[in-house]
Parts: C-alpha cells; sequence; structure tokens
C-alpha cells in the first residue's frame, strides 16, 4: 500500500506533464506553480519513501512498509523509543527546508513548455522590440537597462523536450512582469510542432499507475488471504 502512494502522485504528474508537450500551442508557467507540480510528484517519495529508507534496517518496519500491516510494529518497543522520533522530526525539518528554498529559487524562475527555443528567443526579441525594450544580448544572457535600474535573464534551454527556463536576476521586477505578460499574449497565437516527449511523458505516467494499481492488488489480495 506505502508503494502505491509513493507511485500514484509520480503518475499523475507524468500524465500531466505529458499532456501538456501534446498541446497545439506553448504553455508558459510561473516557477512557483511548476515547482509546486515537481514537489506534488515527489510527495510520496518525501512523506513515505524517505521514512521508509530510515527504518529500512528494521524487519518489523519493513513489514509495515511492504505490507501495509502495523501489527508487527506495534509488538515492537522499538516503535517507541525516542530516537526513532528524534529522528523522524530531524528529517521532516530537513524536508520542509529544502522545500521552502526550492519554492523561494522558483520566484525567479518562468517555465515554457512545448515549444522550439529558436522561436522563443524570435518572440522575445520581438516583445522587446514592442516594449521599447534594447537589451545587450550575449549569447542566451539578456541584460536590460532601465533608468537606475538593471535586470538580468538567462535562458536555460532543454532542446529535447521543447522547453526553456527564464531566470531572472529579480522575483519581482517591473521589466520582467511587463515583459513575460507580452510574451505569453504573443504565444498565445503561436502553434507548436509535434512533440515526440509528450507521448512517452504519458505512457510513462500509464505504467507508473499500472504498478500502484498491481501493490494495492497484491496488499488487497494478500489481506485477503490472511497473510
Amino acid at each position: 500500500m506505502i508503494i502505491a502512494l509513493f507511485l500514484l502522485p509520480l503518475g499523475i504528474y507524468l500524465l500531466g506533464l505529458g499532456y501538456v508537450n501534446r498541446r497545439s500551442s506553448p504553455l508558459m508557467v510561473s516557477g512557483t506553480w511548476d515547482a509546486v507540480g515537481l514537489l506534488f510528484a515527489l510527495s510520496g517519495f518525501l512523506i513515505f519513501g524517505g521514512p521508509a529508507v530510515l527504518t529500512a534496517l528494521h524487519d518489523r518496519w519493513r513489514v509495515l512498509w511492504l505490507m501495509g500491516d502495523p501489527g508487527a510494529v506495534r509488538v515492537s518497543l522499538d516503535f517507541y523509543r525516542p530516537w526513532w522520533v528524534i529522528l523522524g522530526c530531524n528529517y521532516f525539518v530537513i524536508v520542509i527546508a529544502v522545500v521552502m528554498w526550492h519554492l523561494h529559487r522558483a520566484r525567479y524562475l518562468t517555465h515554457i513548455y512545448n515549444l522550439e527555443t529558436a522561436i522563443i528567443r524570435q518572440e522575445l526579441l520581438v516583445s522587446c522590440h514592442t516594449m521599447n525594450l534594447v537589451p545587450k544580448v550575449i549569447g542566451d544572457q539578456y541584460r536590460f537597462e532601465v533608468g537606475a535600474r538593471s535586470e538580468n535573464l538567462q535562458l536555460e534551454a532543454f532542446e529535447s523536450f521543447s522547453h526553456v527556463t527564464l531566470c531572472w536576476s529579480h522575483p519581482n521586477s517591473p521589466v520582467r512582469l511587463a515583459l513575460e505578460r507580452n510574451l505569453a499574449e504573443r504565444l498565445r497565437w503561436v502553434e507548436s510542432s509535434t512533440s515526440e516527449v509528450g507521448p512517452w511523458l504519458t505512457v510513462a505516467g500509464m505504467i507508473v499507475l499500472l504498478l500502484a494499481l498491481a501493490a494495492v492488488v497484491i496488499v488487497s489480495y494478500r489481506s485477503a488471504m490472511g497473510y
């Protein structure tokens, strides 16, 4: 049962990602929402997988994680030992700290899915021209000078996934907000080419969900048979 809880969020995330990459138009997503989606995909491991790894050295705990039978743990005094509580608390404190850091870093990012990098570069420059912005461009680095303020933008391209990440130096700068608003409006009318990644992500998501279903069936069968 624990294995099913570990696999279910990952399968749903892969199906959603596959749908995004099979769209006929690109999708612009804020870094925060993209991070939330990734954390959802990993939630099964973070909530159940991590504790399972920490406690897997104990044979009675392995029965709980694999078979979903808490009886084997209740009969053991190890369940009540303070160091288990301390270990668990430390683990979740670390997880929360990493999650908060990840969400903070995501505020500086914007993701564009399902569009070739060359088209994104072209549309970005057109948006800059429309807004009378003249950035200094070196490769995929853009530097905007607006009055006394400057803003840096770095494009991180993932060609095989038709995915580009916009990395800004400031999370809430006026340049970023205005430029991304204009760029999003332009991308609404851009048609994406067929992505080869989308079908594979969809198949991977279905396989993961089938494995989760198989885990539920096996555990239910063993419980019904009294194993």
